[in-house]
């Protein structure tokens, strides 16, 4: 479940952004708010699941049903001295099989690329106290506090930023620290690389402080989105060589 707002928080005031989230910039959450909002949202946690060891892939893409047909084929034409087409159909299954282990294993490895990226604890505000919290247990609404060397925990619209720049080149591919600013943007199109009053989940902060509002978290943060793709994603040309 993700927060819901008029328009995406980029667009909006932090003000708005807080008082659509009922929470106060100055104070933050109260705890009978994050009470009820720990039952209503997921653990802020990136759910890619446990590393998972390269010859269990393997092993994987073998037992494949399609994989078994073709193997179950290729027995079948070097038993009748079908040679040529036995080569081919080893060649398909080689193919096969070292596309879809070289994919998912790339994959793997980005999963465990994010699992190292996901911050232990932050530092947030609540009932007018700053509290040092377990990662997990932000949820949107929350006001954080940010500072330089820290993982941002989840993503935030900026109110505060003093020389504040993010590293998101693990999200982004920018190569260059992204100076932060607090105003509303006006372009309702930009990408997130452009959203520069937002700071996104297991990015750092390169240099400077700042305070943001929590608008997302877990899988519903944009670096979520993409573990979610990455993890679902299948291949095309995979599944047209095996048609084929």
């Amino acid at each position: 479940m993700a927060a819901q707002f008029e328009q995406h928080p980029f667009l909006l005031s932090a003000e708005d952004v807080a008082k659509q989230l009922n929470s106060d910039l100055d104070r933050g959450l109260t705890s009978s708010q994050v009470t009820q909002l720990q039952q209503t949202y997921p653990l802020n946690e990136l759910d890619v699941g446990g590393a998972i060891p390269w010859y269990k892939i393997f092993i994987k893409q073998l037992l494949n049903a399609m994989i078994l047909v073709l193997f179950f084929a290729l027995a079948l034409s070097f038993a009748v001295g079908d040679y040529i087409e036995g080569g081919v159909l080893a060649a398909v299954i080689v193919l096969n099989v070292s596309i879809g282990f070289f994919q998912e294993y790339g994959a793997e490895k980005k999963m465990d690329a994010l699992r190292a990226l996901s911050s232990p604890s932050a530092m947030v505000l609540r009932d007018g106290r700053t509290e040092v919290i377990a990662n997990a247990e932000v949820v949107p609404g929350d006001v954080v506090i940010l500072k330089m060397g820290d993982t941002i925990p989840a993503d935030v619209r900026l109110f505060e930023a003093m020389n504040l720049a993010a590293d998101e080149q693990s999200l982004t591919g920018e190569s260059l620290p992204v100076e932060k600013t607090v105003d509303p943007l006006k372009d309702t199109d930009l990408g997130i690389g452009d959203r520069i009053n937002i700071a996104y989940g297991t990015t750092t902060v390169q240099k400077g402080r700042g305070r943001g509002i929590v608008i997302s978290t877990g899988m519903e943060t944009e670096v979520g989105k993409i573990a979610a793709v990455s993890d679902n994603r299948t291949s095309g040309l995979r599944k047209e060589l095996l048609v084929a």
